[in-house]
């Protein structure tokens, strides 16, 4: 492996017998983290899906752009005297981590030049986002006190593109160490997570049937009383499987009475009533977000607006059946998984046919459902 005889090379002859037996140690606990995935079968990494049925929505994996090609971003480096690693890691801690706008937990900070005796070594100072100028660096550099690197010359300094998105497996890890700098490859996170979230199946096929069932039997009430649209939604406590609210789509009534604002409506009625009678005995109001903690199910994927008020109310996961064109947590945006947003929240689509089905019966019910409900 290439970063072992990086390493090994750093290590004093007397001391390599030591670093080999460690290294031996670590490369057989990656082995044993391989085998451990077999004890995951209910899960298809490759396509985020879990039990065959929940299958995982994430912006990068749909927003068109390749999540295996590199986006690259600018950083300052200086070259370095093996000895002063000590004072520039030190300078790294206290002068730029504490500002540093950009993470780069997935770079490693040094990189070696050159074999031997001779060799030197490039360190990532900062991005190009923090100091813009070579000059700003330099009079940072020069103002700290270590003088193992205050003396650092505007020749040691020099801008560099490195890649700013986390490989998504080992070999394109390994691959852009060789074209742009040594990557800290530490696992796919989110097939970290795919392992640990947490799923009871068989109450996941039992809420979407509720909410299938709700929705049929409202589209059988006579005409004045139905939803407008084959639409619903109901908001669940996972901590106790109560059902604090159920909607429908009523959007050619009033253009903003979708299901999902209207089920978030119906939550924040239901808190203002608690609240009120909380107020009534003298005890403060909470200070907690709608849906915080809270999981929405829907038929449809929700719109734009939808979307925006389920991160607005602080959902803990959505799960629906059939995805739209108007959507806003897949079709578009993917606004459940975005870095720019303050929150971001699970989104998973139901997958079973036998569902889907059903909820494609209800639909039929409605002659208009495909002109009206993507507009």
């Amino acid at each position: 492996m290439l970063y072992k005889k990086f390493f090994e090379s750093l290590v004093p002859s007397s001391l390599r017998s030591s670093f080999r037996e460690s290294f031996r140690i670590i490369e057989n606990s990656q082995k044993m983290a391989k085998i451990k995935d077999v004890d995951h079968p209910h899960i298809d990494f490759e396509k985020a899906v879990i039990y065959g049925k929940l299958k995982q929505i994430k912006y990068s994996k749909i927003n068109n752009v390749d999540a295996n090609i590199p986006r690259l971003t600018s950083v300052w480096c200086c070259r370095l005297k093996p000895q002063q690693t000590k004072a520039f890691v030190k300078f790294i801690r206290e002068c730029i981590t504490p500002y540093e706008p950009q993470t780069f937990t997935h770079i490693k900070r040094l990189k070696k030049i050159g074999t031997g005796k001779d060799f030197r070594l490039d360190g990532i100072l900062c991005s190009s986002s923090l100091f813009t100028t070579k000059d700003q660096i330099l009079e940072l550099i020069h103002e700290y006190s270590d003088p193992e690197i205050s003396e650092m010359t505007s020749d040691q300094i020099n801008e560099v593109k490195i890649p700013s998105n986390i490989p998504t497996t080992r070999e394109i890890s390994l691959e852009w160490s060789e074209k742009f700098w040594p990557m800290s490859w530490r696992g796919d996170p989110n097939a970290q997570f795919l392992k640990e979230v947490k799923f009871d199946i068989v109450k996941e096929k039992q809420m979407i049937r509720k909410l299938l069932d709700v929705l049929e039997t409202a589209t059988e009430e006579i005409e004045s009383k139905k939803p407008t649209l084959p639409v619903a939604t109901i908001v669940v406590n996972p901590n106790n499987e109560e059902i604090v609210s159920t909607s429908f789509d009523c959007r050619l009534a009033h253009p903003l009475h979708h299901s999902v604002m209207l089920a978030i409506e119906q939550v924040a009625q239901n808190e203002k009533k608690s609240r009120l009678q909380k107020s009534a005995h003298s005890v403060e109001f909470d200070s907690g977000y709608l849906l915080n903690g809270l999981v929405v199910y829907t038929t449809h994927e929700p719109c734009v607006m939808c979307s925006m008020g389920l991160v607005h109310s602080r959902i803990k996961r959505v799960i629906y059946l059939q995805p739209m064109k108007s959507g806003g947590l897949e079709t578009n945006y993917q606004l459940g998984d975005r870095d720019d947003l303050n929150w971001n929240f699970e989104t998973w689509r139901w997958l079973e046919e036998e569902d889907l089905k059903k909820l494609h019966e209800i639909e039929r019910k409605y002659k208009t459902f495909d002109q009206e409900v993507n507009v």
